[in-house]
């Protein structure tokens, strides 16, 4: 990790936006607008995404409330010039569905590089949870595209992530603009919100 991303995700970084975070969680849902300066409002953006990551990989001592992970990932950063707007991700609206949705006990989907795999009735993992293995840079991107345009709901969980596609999601993440939550439970699975 270079020096300039490694000061990105550092305790002081999270420090600097952390009464920010504490702001929104204690009002969550109600959505809030952050006056960004003396910054710009994408670089605002960028970098309360990267204390949030950095709160959460890290597990920083903190005052933000022991359920930051699900408010976080139930929520986004938008800019609304003048200001950052930090608030639960919409719903989406219209009657087009990605994926069956299933209410019986049936595991979620795979997606994998020869395609979509069948459902695994022997599981009993219920869930409307996309999980994606081994996905080339496209299929990465273009989750994060469906993630940011609220057509995909519901989180996307990646696995089997090897250190070059870890790095893609950090850096279309930031440089793409995409409006996407990203946590990485371990070291080679990644949830999208």
């Amino acid at each position: 990790m270079s020096t300039t991303a490694a000061s990105r995700f550092s305790l002081a970084a999270f420090r600097r936006y952390e009464p920010h975070l504490l702001a929104y969680s204690s009002t969550f849902p109600a959505p809030i607008l952050i006056d960004p300066y003396p910054f710009s409002l994408e670089t605002f953006a960028c970098r309360i995404r990267d204390a949030a990551r950095a709160y959460l990989s890290h597990a920083s001592p903190s005052t933000l409330p022991t359920n930051f992970l699900s408010i976080w990932a139930a929520s986004s950063v938008s800019i609304t010039p003048p200001h950052i707007r930090i608030a639960p991700r919409p719903t989406p609206t219209g009657s087009t569905t990605v994926l069956p949705l299933s209410t019986s006990n049936l595991s979620p989907p795979r997606l994998t590089s020869s395609g979509i795999s069948p459902f695994n009735e022997a599981s009993s993992f219920p869930s409307r949870e996309l999980v994606v293995s081994k996905p080339t840079k496209n299929i990465l991107r273009a989750l994060m595209l469906l993630h940011d345009e609220c057509v995909l709901s519901a989180p996307t969980r990646i696995e089997n992530l090897n250190e070059e596609l870890t790095t893609c999601i950090q850096r279309d993440a930031d440089e793409m603009f995409f409006n996407v939550g990203v946590v990485f439970p371990t070291n080679t699975t990644a949830i999208l919100t």
